[in-house]
């Protein structure tokens, strides 16, 4: 009776470890089949965005100006690829993702600055995003606190 049920147990451990194996190689695989549809999803991001920027130019080395980026935003298929990329695209507001996407303010865009406002735009404020934008306001605050300390001598000065 002891020996069966010693016998019982190496097999349920056994069989125990077999399934905790299958599992462990389930999981690695499961990783690498996420690693695989994040790449597939980017490259489809690409594509999409060499798309939309072909509607604007046919060319990856030509720049576009605002007024041009508004002449082709008027077409729906352009607008159709806006919101492919999750972004809702008006008229109305034209000029303004225009200079959003205009990253380096010179008026012009090319394809690596209009694909990096695209992956900037898409989707909502991330804590990271959050965290720089109250770095940059404290920024401000200090330099705006600075220039009225810097009026207030200059000002004191004229008077006195």
């Amino acid at each position: 009776s002891m020996y069966i049920a010693i016998a019982v147990f190496c097999v349920l451990n056994i069989v125990t470890g077999v399934f905790v194996e299958n599992t462990k190689s389930t999981l690695n695989k499961d990783e690498t089949h996420l690693v695989m549809e994040t790449i597939q999803s980017r490259m489809q991001w690409v594509e999409e965005v060499k798309a939309l920027w072909n509607s604007f130019s046919g060319d990856c080395n030509e720049e576009i100006d605002a007024a041009t980026f508004k002449e082709r935003l008027k077409d729906f298929r352009v607008q159709a690829l806006f919101e492919r990329l999750g972004l809702s695209v008006e008229m109305e507001n034209s000029d303004g993702l225009f200079w959003l996407l205009d990253l380096d303010g010179t008026g012009k865009l090319h394809v690596d600055e209009f694909a990096m406002g695209i992956q900037m735009l898409q989707g909502t404020a991330k804590n990271i995003d959050m965290a720089r934008l109250r770095h940059m306001m404290g920024s401000v605050k200090n330099q705006l606190a600075v220039l009225t300390d810097l009026m207030v001598t200059v000002g004191a000065e004229d008077m006195g």
